[in-house]
């Protein structure tokens, strides 16, 4: 009897242990998934942020910084997942702490193309930097508000008419901003030429301002200027 007792004891025994041993594969399994910070791993295609610009704007210049005019660059290495989103991130490297402020409240609104390796999407880590710098003698203060005002520039180029002339001058816009910094309307203050209020005016709506920090509308006189070269 005592035999057959010893017997099931030592069968429910190995069982456990077994299953602990099954669980515990699992898990580290599971947490060996990711790489490690450091690891080399080669990859046909790293992540690529899609949003970057969006994160900028949302981190602003922090505060504190801006106050003591404090500039510098933050190196962080940000481990994507599979799909593209943000997991986790670590610092490598930050001129001044107060300019982490705004990161560590932001950086996990980055979304990305994932890194691919043979046809398939995996986990890696990817160095993401951002830049705190002021700009000395900005072109206007408009123009600063406008947080992708050179962008938007880009974009509508130098106005032109077909077969015609080259013409110069001064679209002034006054544009009606809400709280968040999202274009609402405009109006035309200085049209310059017809050509060149033709050519600015279907991209207005794309531009983006700086929130206003006391909740409220606001409106921003905003110039754009054409001239030839001499």
């Amino acid at each position: 009897m005592n035999d057959l007792v010893n017997c099931c004891l030592a069968a429910l025994l190995l069982s456990c242990l077994c299953v602990g041993s099954c669980v515990t594969d699992s898990g580290m399994e599971e947490a060996a998934s990711a790489p490690a910070i450091y690891e080399m791993i080669e990859v046909d295609q790293e992540p690529t942020p899609l949003n970057m610009a969006e994160v900028q704007r949302r981190i602003g210049y922090p505060k504190d910084a801006k106050r003591h005019k404090i500039q510098g660059k933050v190196i962080t290495r940000v481990l994507v997942g599979e799909e593209g989103e943000y997991l986790q991130h670590e610092v490598l490297m930050d001129d001044n702490p107060i300019l982490m402020e705004g990161i560590n409240q932001e950086i996990q609104h980055l979304t990305f193309s994932p890194a691919m390796k043979e046809g398939k999407s995996v986990k890696a880590w990817v160095n993401i930097p951002f830049e705190f710098k002021f700009i000395d003698k900005p072109v206007d203060s408009a123009i600063f508000q406008a947080l992708n005002y050179f962008e938007v520039s880009e974009k509508i180029g130098y106005p032109t008419v077909e077969n015609g002339p080259q013409v110069e001058g001064r679209v002034l816009l006054r544009i009606q901003v809400d709280a968040a910094g999202k274009y609402l309307s405009h109006e035309v203050l200085e049209e310059g030429h017809p050509v060149l209020l033709a050519g600015v005016e279907p991209y207005v709506g794309e531009l983006v301002f700086s929130p206003n920090e006391q909740g409220e509308s606001y409106t921003v006189d905003l110039p754009f200027e054409y001239g030839l070269l001499k």
